[in-house]
């Protein structure tokens, strides 16, 4: 034929040469005959069944075939059924019901083909009846074929016989007439599938069941894991609920990828567990760490069916290994660097397991004396009762603190801490310790500088007592014979008068510079303004100036308050030029005073302070006029300090001085 349209005149011409009525044809058979492909001559010939014009069914799971219905099958169709299921892998019986009382009881082989001793068991079954082979077939059977031959509708299903431990696929049909109660059987043995499917039934249950008393994840691989049939992830990795061959790329971190295929092929070599730590790509997609385990589930030949696994979430305590290593880390450039002592860490029986520093076997015993022994073991007595309460203060109690002992003619200072694992419980103590015997004794020598230099300052004071009481009597005689001199000498008089008031008020900044608190009288309201204009007219200065004001008052001795002004405007003097400028105004929290003269070198700005200081000794300069500054602003708690001025001159700040403003 030129095409695959096929009429249906042309296949039943095609059915009646290629086979006689009631005997069997194949697709292909009708093909050929009709000059067309396979498939137009199974569409029409499925068509005309569809219609009830044939009769179809299905051999074997490849074969199908269909006939035109007839009352009787001739000789030759008969031989072609003899050939056809003699060649089929199938086991095929024709068999002949035994009925009592219209109930299905037992059955008769009639004909059997080569395939059926193979998928029962059975040797020369033929006119043996079901019953006397095997008295314990299940009834089930009976009433199968029963309702066949009964009905004369044919049946396919799938079931087991106990009794022979085998699951059969079977399709019985009527055969010879609805009187002959004659049934055909095509059927295959599928045990093996069906034990397959039983074991990946079982296999899923315990699956199941893993996963719900399971709080891990858990997965099921291959045999040879290049798939992944299923994972509950647990909200740690993503679920797979279908079989996937890109679980290693999902699932496994690509730095880890090589060693995880290492470790599986060698589980897969052995039939042995699969276990690792490794990194994974969590579901939140961040790298996380698991510990997996895989256990290979062998069949009754001790082939590898399938691998059922476990996986733990151990990202936190990766973490916290990290964290520890870090740590240990710390501590180990920290004992190596820790500065003429060492480091210790202890367990609760204040055994050292670990030592590290320099002086580990020079001042203090060496490792091999440390490590492995207690403290008590290790140390003299007087050194165990210092230390002992501390250490285990710290592994017993939590506490941090430290103490001094003496050891080997050396004194240290020693600490201790708790060391806490990642859920905060204490596993150890660490412990420093310091040689600080250089610094006690520098100590030593500064406390008695101290007491030297505390017992000069009284010794000082005292002098400065007693000069200001021997001085102030013969001042005051003077000061009293002067108003009694002659009108006619009134500047020199006058001269001798003031130098008089001059040497008083020595006596006073003295006072104040040795004396401090002390010296300073009662604090009364003092226009900072007012008392600067005093102080600036007691300075004999014609070609200087002095601009600004000062809008604060505050509370504190008038008389010093003065002297502090004037020793400030004398140095300005002193040091500048006859013309000097100086400019006094507020801070926010107090006064600055300033000049327009040469400064004070930045050098020198720590030294100008200091009593005996001074750069004009040519000039008669005692170095006390600053001192006393400083010295009073220290008394009122005025913070005080020089700078440059906008002039490049010499700037004396005053800050903090509301601090002394109220009276006390």
């Amino acid at each position: 034929m030129a095409s695959d349209r096929v009429t249906d005149s042309e296949t039943f011409t095609a059915l009646g040469n290629v086979g006689a009525d009631h005997e069997p044809v194949t697709a292909d058979e009708i093909a050929d005959a009709l000059g067309c492909t396979r498939r137009a001559a199974y569409k029409k010939l499925e068509e005309l069944h569809d219609r009830g014009a044939i009769h179809t069914k299905k051999v074997c799971a490849r074969v199908r075939v269909w006939w035109r219905p007839a009352d009787s099958s001739t000789g030759r169709s008969a031989q072609k059924y003899r050939t056809l299921f003699e060649s089929i892998n199938e086991g095929f019986c024709i068999i002949e019901m035994s009925f009592d009382e219209g109930d299905p009881v037992d059955y008769r082989f009639l004909e059997t083909n080569p395939a059926f001793e193979e998928h029962t068991g059975f040797t020369d079954a033929e006119g043996e009846w079901m019953r006397d082979l095997e008295p314990d077939h299940e009834q089930y059977w009976f009433d199968r074929y029963g309702d066949v031959a009964l009905t004369g509708e044919p049946e396919t299903f799938e079931a087991k016989a106990e009794a022979l431990d085998r699951w059969y696929n079977v399709y019985a049909f009527p055969f010879g007439g609805h009187e002959s109660q004659q049934v055909a059987v095509l059927f295959d043995d599928i045990t093996e599938r069906k034990q397959a499917e039983e074991a990946r039934q079982k296999s899923k249950e315990r699956f199941r069941a893993l996963i719900t008393a399971s709080s891990d994840v858990v997965y099921r691989m291959s045999p040879d894991w290049s798939e992944m049939h299923e994972l509950e992830g647990k909200e740690f990795l993503a679920d797979t609920a279908e079989p996937t061959s890109n679980w290693l790329d999902k699932y496994i971190h690509p730095d880890e990828q090589p060693r995880v295929l290492e470790a599986i092929d060698e589980a897969i070599r052995t039939k042995s567990l699969f276990e690792l730590e490794h990194r994974v790509e969590q579901e939140d997609g961040s790298a996380g760490w698991t510990f997996s385990r895989a256990i290979p589930m062998l069949d009754e030949d001790g082939e590898i069916e399938e691998w059922i696994g476990m996986a733990s979430d151990i990202t936190e305590r990766k973490q916290h290994e990290r964290a520890l290593e870090e740590s240990e880390r710390r501590y180990r450039t920290l004992a190596e660097h820790f500065p003429n002592g060492a480091v210790g860490v202890y367990d609760h029986d204040l055994r050292y397991t670990l030592t590290q520093g320099a002086t580990l076997g020079d001042t203090l015993p060496g490792r091999d004396q440390l490590e492995g022994r207690t403290m008590p073991e290790v140390f003299p007595s007087n050194t165990v009762d210092d230390l002992e309460p501390l250490f285990r203060a710290a592994v017993e109690d939590g506490e941090t603190d430290s103490t001094t002992t003496e050891f080997g003619g050396r004194t240290w200072r020693v600490w201790a801490t708790p060391l806490r694992d990642a859920d905060g419980d204490i596993f150890a103590g660490l412990s420093f310790a310091q040689d600080i015997t250089e610094r006690v004794e520098r100590e030593q020598r500064l406390e008695k500088t101290v007491e030297k230099l505390e017992q000069s300052n009284d010794r000082l004071e005292s002098f400065a007592s007693t000069l200001a009481h021997e001085l102030r009597n013969p001042v005051m005689i003077g000061q009293m014979y002067c108003n009694e001199l002659p009108e006619a000498d009134s500047e020199a008089v006058g001269y001798v008068a003031e130098a008089f008031d001059r040497i008083e008020e020595m006596i006073d900044v003295i006072l104040a510079v040795t004396r401090g608190h002390e010296a300073v009288g009662e604090r009364v309201p003092v226009d900072l303004t007012d008392v600067a204009r005093r102080a600036w007219d007691d300075v004999d200065a014609p070609d200087a100036t002095v601009d600004g004001s000062i809008d604060r008052t505050v509370h504190a001795d008038e008389t010093y308050v003065e002297h502090l002004f004037r020793n400030l405007f004398d140095n300005a003097v002193e040091h500048g030029r006859p013309d000097v400028t100086i400019t006094v105004g507020d801070l926010p929290t107090g006064f600055f005073v300033a000049d327009d003269g040469p400064g004070i070198p930045v050098a020198d700005r720590d030294d100008v302070f200091k009593l005996g200081f001074t750069t004009t000794v040519e000039r008669g300069g005692t170095g006390i006029g600053l001192a006393f500054v400083k010295r009073l602003a220290d008394v009122y708690e005025w913070d005080c300090r020089v700078t440059e001025s906008e002039s490049d001159g010499a700037r004396f700040e005053f800050t903090n001085v509301d601090r002394g403003s109220s009276q006390r």
